[in-house]
């Protein structure tokens, strides 16, 4: 065995631990979401997900590849982060739909007083004055 490729081997199988304890933290996040600390951190953290799960998987193909070529005999290994993957999917899932139900806002409807418009007597000069206080009052009212 040469020894720069064991040594790269051991590197990249402290790689994958750490990576692995990432997506494992995560995953203990994901259960214990009602805790609003927790829940936080797990909102902060939930956006490297994917980028930490294709180091990860990027680490054991490198790591299979190198014991292969060590020992003709190794069973390659398989990612071990499928399911927690999949359970902290669906935890963010639900903790981002809560999350944006509860920021839409809610219109309040208010009853308005009558309003009192002067009626248009037909005459051409009083037109500017009704049509304004007409738009003004009623058509550009957003409520």
């Amino acid at each position: 065995m040469a020894p720069t490729k064991v040594n790269e081997l051991k590197s990249l199988q402290g790689k994958r631990q750490s990576l692995f304890l990432r997506i494992q933290g995560l995953y203990n996040d994901s259960r214990n979401l009602n805790d609003e600390t927790v829940c936080k951190n797990f909102k902060i953290r939930y956006n490297t997900l994917e980028k930490t799960r294709q180091l990860f998987s990027n680490c054991i193909d490198s790591i299979n590849l190198l014991s292969l070529e060590l020992d003709p005999d190794y069973t390659p290994e398989l990612e071990a982060v499928d399911e927690l993957y999949c359970h902290i999917v669906e935890a963010a899932k639900k903790v981002f739909t809560k999350t944006e139900s509860s920021l839409k806002p809610v219109k309040a409807i208010a009853k308005l007083p009558k309003i009192e418009l002067m009626e248009f007597s037909g005459e051409m000069s009083d037109w500017p004055i009704f049509y304004d206080t007409f738009r003004t009052l009623i058509h550009e009212n957003p409520d």
